[in-house]
Order: C-alpha cells, then sequence, then structure tokens
C-alpha cells in the first residue's frame, strides 16, 4: 500500500520548486542581438523583438529592443526607464507618432544584426502624423511636440544615437513647427543629446520652403 508524503515535506517541496523556477532567466521571448555600442565595437544582449502597433500609444519598459524587417507604430512611442532600440541590418521601424523621451528616461538608437556581422544598414523613420502631438490632451496637430524627445511643456530625457539611418520630419502643414526634431517640444526643456555615429537627416530645410520653422532640427523646441 502506498503512503503519501506528510503535509508539510509536500508544502516545502512546492515552495522549493517555485523558487528554482524563480531564479531561472525571465527571457523567454528574449533574442540574443549583436549590436554597435557607442564606440562602434560589437557588443551581444538580449533583446525582445518591437511589434507593430496601431492603438493610442504604445510604453515600452526599461530592457533593449530590436526592430526586423519593417514594423509601424502609428501612436506615440512612449519609452518608459532605459530602453535600446536595435535596427537590424535591413530593418526599418516607422514611428509615426513621435517617440517620447522625457524626464529620467532615455533612449539609445543603434544597428545590430543576428551574427557579429554588422552592416548598420538598419533605418527609423519619425514623423509627428498622429494628430501632430503625442500629447493625448493636445491633438490639435500642431506640431508642437518633438519627433524624439518630449512633448509640450514637458522635459527631454536622455537621447544617444550610436548607429543608423534616422529620418525625421514633421507632416503639419501650418505656419509654425514648434517642437525640435530631436530635442524638446514647445516650451519643453532640454535633455541630454549625444550622437555618436549613424546618419541623421532632420526637415529643417525641407520646412521652410512651406512654413516657419520655429524650432531647432536637434535641440530645443521655440
Amino acid at each position: 500500500m502506498e503512503k503519501s508524503l506528510p503535509s508539510w515535506i509536500r508544502q516545502t517541496l512546492c515552495l522549493l520548486i517555485t523558487i528554482f523556477a524563480l531564479a531561472l532567466p525571465q527571457s523567454v521571448n528574449a533574442t540574443t542581438i549583436y549590436y554597435k555600442d557607442a564606440q562602434g565595437n560589437v557588443q551581444s544582449t538580449d533583446a525582445t523583438a518591437l511589434t507593430s502597433s496601431y492603438s493610442t500609444s504604445y510604453t515600452i519598459s526599461e530592457g533593449n529592443y530590436y526592430v526586423s524587417g519593417t514594423i509601424s507604430v502609428l501612436c506615440p512611442l512612449i519609452i518608459n526607464g532605459s530602453v535600446q532600440i536595435i535596427l537590424l541590418d535591413g530593418a526599418q521601424l516607422n514611428a509615426k507618432g513621435c517617440i517620447v523621451v522625457e524626464g529620467s528616461n532615455s533612449l539609445t538608437i543603434t544597428t545590430g544584426n543576428t551574427t557579429s556581422t554588422i552592416a548598420g544598414t538598419g533605418k527609423a523613420l519619425v514623423t509627428d502624423s498622429y494628430n501632430g502631438d503625442a500629447d493625448e490632451d493636445d491633438n490639435d496637430n500642431d506640431g508642437d511636440d518633438a519627433r524624439i524627445g518630449s512633448r509640450e511643456d514637458a522635459t527631454c530625457g536622455t537621447i544617444t544615437i550610436n548607429d543608423g539611418t534616422i529620418e525625421i520630419y514633421s507632416t503639419y502643414t501650418g505656419t509654425n513647427v514648434c517642437g525640435a526634431d530631436i530635442g524638446s517640444g514647445y516650451e519643453g526643456n532640454g535633455g541630454t543629446i549625444t550622437i555618436n555615429g549613424g546618419t541623421i537627416t532632420c526637415d529643417g530645410a525641407h520646412k521652410l520652403d512651406k512654413c516657419q520653422m520655429e524650432a531647432a532640427c536637434i535641440g530645443s523646441g521655440f
């Protein structure tokens, strides 16, 4: 006749199994990705795939994310914590609602690959076509938010670009564009912007033939 274990032993075993499971790496959906650091050296990290989003806002929290193929975020992409976005070779991120980096939050953009050979062909296209504002309380399509950086009346966080082709422009066609391409929004406070590499195209010259460009391409809003 089989005897069952005393209840205290069963409970202890369950507790030990739970502790062991919690101690395992929680990176089931993570992939090892190689990327270029600030000095252009190749490093590796576990990263989570960034996916397309068509909601009213899309927040990504602390960690490393990679872009593979072409993905589109048709809403404000809000950075929460210290975030690194790695653009894999041949990939393109279409961020069509601004990338919001404010206060103590930080964003690093660079290129990478699934192998240690990195061509650096990853690309990001950033516009403000989500009603011109990433501020859900001020969706008046007036270009007052930075394309990468802070919203109107807010403080820009820390933005670092290590590599990649970054194209940034405003879709607003009115008389004033008051948010910077990279930096702070209208009446906002500047943050820390570091560019270590890559190719960055801002639309200051393009906008001058359509409207009064009152904000910096890289720097402060009006």
